[in-house]
């Protein structure tokens, strides 16, 4: 998708060094090979922001710990967002996850909590971007998941690819520019439902019409 649009990608090249220039930036690769750019992104991972957390005394465990209510391991101490880890349903375990939805979604069951009501976050994690014309839909965790089974042709820019766990259940949905294809089965996995997959991969079938096995 990058390179029909004109990006070029390099992988497998090491960067030796990187020079500031006036107007910019020159990365140096290993192999001696030289690129001007005027910024340079450099990902390294993240790490969960936890040092008030743990200044406090709170239990801290590849991000602050914390029940599905947000409440942390001082009951009168809520958290939310990229650097908690909280138990997940769907991901059999606690899950720290890097999502705008995720951080909204429990900061308002954590505020929730906090004035006293009742309330739990569980909810299926989904991630979503839009690059150029192509809208990038992940619901689930695909990552724990073996097989793939096609809807449309998502390679070619519309459909989707239902991922299956060992087990056969839903491990999740990768959608591309289709929408309504993980809309349809957005309960039913989260339910711990799997679609249907006949009726999944019968593109002559609209998606609203797809059913759990």
């Amino acid at each position: 998708l990058h390179e029909r649009n004109g990006v070029e990608v390099v992988t497998g090249c090491p960067v030796a060094r990187l020079d500031l220039r006036g107007d910019g930036v020159t990365a140096e690769a290993a192999d001696g090979r030289r690129f001007a750019a005027d910024h340079v992104l450099v990902g390294i991972g993240i790490l969960p922001e936890t040092a008030l957390a743990e200044a406090a005394g709170l239990a801290v465990d590849n991000g602050i710990v914390v029940d599905a209510a947000g409440r942390t391991s001082d009951p009168a101490i809520f958290a939310a967002g990229d650097a908690t880890r909280h138990p997940s349903g769907f991901a059999g375990g606690m899950l720290r996850l890097e999502s705008w939805a995720n951080a909204q979604n429990q900061a308002i069951v954590a505020a929730k909590a906090a004035l006293g009501q009742p309330a739990a976050y569980d909810e299926t994690p989904w991630f979503w971007s839009d690059q150029y014309d192509v809208n990038l839909q992940i619901l689930g965790l695909p990552d724990l998941g073996v097989r793939a089974v096609r809807r449309g042709t998502p390679e070619a820019g519309s459909g989707a690819w239902l991922v299956l766990r060992q087990d056969g259940r839903a491990a999740g949905v990768i959608a591309v520019n289709a929408p309504r294809d993980l809309r349809a089965v957005r309960k039913m996995i989260g339910e711990g439902r799997t679609p249907d997959l006949a009726a999944w991969a019968d593109t002559a079938l609209p998606a609203n019409r797809i059913t759990a096995a």
